[in-house]
């Protein structure tokens, strides 16, 4: 062959190799798992100098407890870096994904046997991680287990937030309402910044185990994942996108709270992240006052250093708000917390209208602000366990807060609703134990021109009631064990007192626990021995009954039972009563409890079937409504949330037979 027509065979082979390219490339990318309302950035999947080695592997919060956290974290040193919040490429137009290879396909299972373990050394997503592994696990009949860290040699997958700590330039056009599965040296990274987007992450894991990734030899399971799964997800676009405060664009600024920030500060600060992630995609980071950033536009929270402050609290109504700018800082200044929930929104407004300047302030009159009850309610009840279990879902530092600072939370919940009555448990926790009494002497402080209180410093349940609305004629007592016990009251109407209630507050210590009179923390007849909680309860009801007939009777409390337990049928067995929760419908006809859960049911994963209730004698009250109370800081007043019934008592069964109309049941001057 002649060397011309060898260089022309050569560049005809050539020309065939890139068609043969290019062709393998519009494959790939017709194959890619990519939503139509989705930007789909796919990871790099080069090797990067960072976790090299499988001990020194990056966790979700930066693999170091001294990494700077997410401005959910709660550490000290969150925000600290100058290069925090002021994140000029965040703003504008949404950069155009880099055509980039797309990885290879990887085993999430081989024959038969895991190939990765999950890891979150984040106290937010623990609970998640182990929620995935187990939902893996139940869907391919492979063990799959958690760890704090991976062992040397083992491939894990992240379940993480703050994914810039760990992955840092690699996810810079992550948004706020995006999520990333990124390879890195054989490890996945299922990352976003929330829970939500978290839990999306993990769960795209999940959903792509189909029959068309498994396979099975020799008995045993082989699930391979396409390489198109590990990517960036990000919405198509934000509603406020090019929103602007003060003439600059809200990703350039930087929220600031003081060096000892309050509970207060956190929420509000918690609250605008999410909101203005939710509405622009930006991500905000927080600093403390103490700490310096390049930003030039802040969002000043609570009483910082800056002087700025001292002269808006100093202006600030009792009961009230103040929102002020001074140049290019914007000042949040609030009296409590039932107005600190509002400052969040006021600012939403201003940026939604592309606000130049910043002026706004509110003042409460709490009589107009009690919260509406239902048509023909003539009695609400509340029932609150108060403890303190940390909620995998909100703040990491739940058990840290100031038993004043729930105490304000709560107390002005109760002042908010106004319910007739109020049962508590738990109400000696931690702190409580160093100053017997505490809990009562510090919330009476707070509700004493309210309510009345029947209890003892020494026991841990108790009934607040409203005394310009019911007497107390009669009362009662006992005790399952060291920390649960038990009352009820007999309760007229000051202005009727044909209309009376009985009212019991509970706290069971659980299923398999039975009272036995030779405890020496038990209190109740030796009669009750070898009963279950509810059973005991049960008897005192039909007790009551007998001796008040014609006198509606109210359980509320902790059962620690869900409707298909025990404990929960047997204090309802042989009665009219039903949990207010089961009888309350939605416009849909759904039950009322919709995601009704507590902290501590979260983590076993009981979401939307209760376990605290307000049990209500169906022959002779009406539930009208029900709800559970998660709003604000009520996420980390208790590890419970406070649910309430508004009810219609029969005039009939209750006494009062001239039909009376008790209006919302709110006693003149309330």
């Amino acid at each position: 062959m002649s060397i011309g027509m060898k260089k022309i065979v050569a560049m005809l082979l050539a020309l065939l190799m890139v068609f043969a390219v290019v062709a393998c490339v519009n494959q790939d990318e017709e194959s890619s798992d990519t939503d139509a309302t989705e930007t789909t950035t796919v990871a790099d999947d080069a090797k990067d100098d960072e976790g090299n080695d499988d001990d020194k592997t990056p966790t979700p919060d930066g693999g170091d407890d001294n990494q700077t956290p997410t401005p959910d974290g709660g550490d000290d040193n969150q925000g600290g870096d100058d290069n925090q919040g002021g994140d000029n490429n965040q703003g504008g137009d949404e950069p155009a994904p880099a055509p980039v290879p797309v990885p290879k396909a990887f085993d999430l299972i081989k024959g038969g046997k895991a190939q990765f373990v999950l890891v979150s050394k984040n106290d937010h997503c623990d609970a998640y991680a182990e929620e995935l592994a187990a939902a893996l696990s139940e869907k391919t009949d492979v063990l799959f287990v958690t760890k704090e860290k991976p062992s040397s040699g083992e491939k894990a997958i992240y379940i993480g937030n703050d994914p810039k700590s760990v992955l840092g330039s690699k996810v810079s056009d992550l948004t706020y309402n995006g999520y990333v599965l990124y390879e890195m040296n054989g490890h996945i990274y299922a990352m976003g910044h929330t829970t939500d987007t978290i839990k999306a992450a993990g769960n795209a894991l999940l959903e792509a185990i189909t029959p068309d990734t498994c396979t099975a030899e020799n008995g045993k399971l082989t699930v391979t994942l396409p390489g198109s799964l590990i990517s960036m997800k990000n919405p198509e676009s934000y509603p406020y996108r090019d929103a602007k405060l003060l003439g600059e664009s809200l990703s350039k600024y930087v929220i600031v709270l003081p060096a000892n920030y309050t509970v207060y500060d956190r929420f509000v600060a918690d609250e605008l992240i999410a909101k203005i992630g939710a509405d622009t995609g930006y991500k905000l980071e927080y600093i403390k006052d103490s700490k310096m950033s390049a930003a030039e536009y802040r969002i000043v929270i609570g009483k910082t250093n800056y002087e700025y402050s001292t002269t808006i609290y100093e202006n600030v109504q009792k009961d009230g708000y103040l929102i002020q700018n001074q140049d290019k800082y914007v000042y949040i200044a609030f009296d409590n917390y039932l107005v600190s929930g509002e400052t969040p929104e006021v600012i939403v407004e201003l940026y939604r209208a592309n606000a130049n300047t910043v002026n706004a302030a509110k003042t409460f009159d709490y009589s107009s602000y009690l919260f509406e009850r239902s048509e023909g309610t003539n009695l609400r009840l509340m029932s609150n366990n108060v403890t303190v279990i940390l909620d995998a879902l909100s703040y990491e530092q739940a058990n840290d807060i100031e038993y004043t600072d729930r105490l304000e939370i709560l107390s002005q919940v109760y002042l908010k609703y106004l319910p007739d009555f109020v049962g508590l448990q738990e109400m000696q926790q931690g702190k409580i134990y160093e100053s017997e009494g505490y809990f009562f002497d510090e919330l009476m402080a707070r509700v004493g021109h309210k309510y009345d209180l029947l209890g003892q410093h020494n026991r841990m349940t108790a009934i607040l009631y409203q005394k310009d609305v019911w007497k107390l004629e009669a009362s009662g007592q006992g005790q399952f064990n060291g920390m649960h016990p038990w009352y009820w009251g007999l309760f007229s109407r000051i202005d009727d007192p044909s209309v009376k209630v009985i009212v019991m507050d509970v706290h069971y210590a659980g299923e398999s626990a039975k009272f036995n009179p030779n405890d020496k923390n038990a209190d109740g007849p030796a009669e009750y021995e070898g009963l279950t909680n509810g059973q005991v309860i049960n008897r005192i009801y039909k007790d009551l009954e007998a001796q008040y007939a014609g006198v509606p009777i109210f359980i509320m409390g902790d059962l620690n039972s869900k409707y298909s337990d025990g404990n929960f049928n047997a204090t309802i067995k042989d009665t009219t009563l039903n949990s207010a929760s089961k009888l309350v419908r939605d416009e849909h006809g759904n039950p009322a409890w919709g995601d009704h859960y507590t902290a501590e049911s979260l983590n076993h994963g009981m979401f939307a079937n209760p376990i605290d209730h307000i049990l209500i004698p169906t022959d002779k009250a009406e539930a009208l409504a029900y709800r559970f109370l998660n709003e604000g800081l009520l996420r980390i007043s208790s590890g419970h949330r406070p649910i309430m019934a508004d009810i219609k008592i029969s005039p009939v069964s209750s006494g009062a037979g001239n039909g009376m109309d008790w209006g919302n049941g709110v006693a003149p001057g309330n």
